[in-house]
């Protein structure tokens, strides 16, 4: 509920931020010669010099606003996809502790040489490292 609120806000705060642009380049143009609207008429340097101002006020402030919608959303594409991230990894763990148990198990049972436990072992990482890797870049595509 919050969010949604704070989403309307901007967008409020953004449109007005915009009439208040709109309203000084009306008043900059209404100040300005009609041959050049860059050159204020003779009398109302004050006031075209003041709706500049407020322009370029607006538009620093609409920026600031923009930088902080983008970080926002650059922090819910990265943060959005951590809850899946983590249990990816929990499961690729907690198999790799089941096979490393199994091995155990195995080499114990037939007394098997550590060395080839071990071995055993490495394999089975190297594999499922393999198929992390080529479920992540599947998930890229």
């Amino acid at each position: 509920m919050k969010r949604k609120q704070h989403d309307t806000e901007l967008k409020d705060a953004t449109a007005f931020l915009q009439r208040i642009k709109f309203n000084a380049y009306t008043e900059r143009l209404a100040c300005a010669k009609t041959e050049n609207p860059f050159i204020p008429i003779s009398g109302m340097e004050n006031d075209f010099d003041a709706a500049t101002a407020t322009i370029s006020r607006v538009n620093f402030i609409l920026g600031e606003l923009d930088k902080r919608i983008r970080i926002k959303r650059k922090a819910v594409r990265i943060f959005g996809k951590l809850p899946e991230a983590l249990l990816f990894t929990v499961f690729t763990f907690g198999f790799m502790l089941l096979v490393w148990l199994g091995v155990s198990f195995i080499g114990l049972y037939f007394d098997v040489k550590p060395v080839v436990t071990i071995s055993s072992l490495l394999f089975v990482a190297v594999v499922a490292e393999m198929i992390s890797r080529f479920k992540a870049r599947k998930r890229r595509k």
